[in-house]
């Protein structure tokens, strides 16, 4: 992605980062999949529990593997495969109460 691209697409994010923390949600704006990833890595401290939304996105960038290696990090995964139905849906409610959630917003210029 070349300079123009990462200015463009950091423009469009701002005013959603302010939307968000205008209802205390936390918001930030990576130009890489790399560095979205480590400052993920960073947000989150050992003990908690983290529930894993359904982006393919973040499954490609190695997020939930690099999560699962952190010690004392718990990931609430819904979409384990080989899940029963009612796992599944057991695992989306506890995901509710989970310390953090991680979901991707991408916009589409």
């Amino acid at each position: 992605m070349d300079k123009h691209q990462i200015t463009y697409r950091e423009k469009l994010a701002q005013p959603l980062i302010k939307n968000l923390a205008k209802r205390r949600l936390e918001a930030s704006y990576a130009p890489t999949a790399a560095q979205a990833r480590e400052e993920i890595l960073v947000m989150i401290p050992a003990g908690v529990t983290v529930s894993r939304c359904g982006s393919m996105s973040l499954v490609e960038m190695g997020l939930w593997q690099a999560l699962a290696a952190k010690p004392g990090v718990e990931i609430i995964d819904p979409f384990r495969p080989g899940l029963a139905p009612e796992e599944a849906i057991s695992l989306r409610t506890r995901g509710l109460t989970a310390d953090y959630m991680i979901n991707q917003y991408q916009s589409m210029p």
